[in-house]
């Protein structure tokens, strides 16, 4: 696979664990980044953990669970990630919020079925030229 389409997932949630898992049945190879004990064993478990700043992505989807902690993953992930990052969430915050810290895309959504992501994982990118 080659490095533009790689594809960063930092799933502190349901939601994100199952993006995961229909990005790996779809036969897509994410990657998912872990800030906790829990989410690294996720990841160990289907043998996605790495360690982001030593690749490049196309695209990072950020499933947000609490503020705070999204902030940081965007501010972490923008210093080295050239591509495009989503926001997922359930919250009615501010997207300037989520776009100071360099998000392209804020997804508000409280489905269940996230499936839709994948139908619009390229048509987003080509709305945006």
């Amino acid at each position: 696979m080659k490095h533009h389409d790689k594809v960063l997932v930092f799933a502190p949630n349901q939601a994100g664990e199952r993006f995961v898992q229909d990005l790996s049945e779809s036969g897509g190879s994410p990657n998912v980044m872990a800030c906790n004990s829990a989410e690294q064993l996720f990841a160990m478990k289907q043998n996605l953990l790495i360690k982001p700043q030593d690749m490049e992505f196309s695209k990072a989807f950020v499933f947000e669970e609490e503020l705070d902690q999204c902030c940081k993953v965007l501010e972490i992930i923008t210093k080295w990630m050239c591509g495009t990052i989503y926001v997922i969430t359930r919250k009615h915050y501010p997207q300037m919020i989520y776009r100071a810290l360099g998000a392209d895309y804020v997804i508000r959504t409280t489905s269940e079925d996230l499936s839709f992501l994948m139908d619009k994982r390229v048509d987003l990118d080509e709305r945006r030229d």
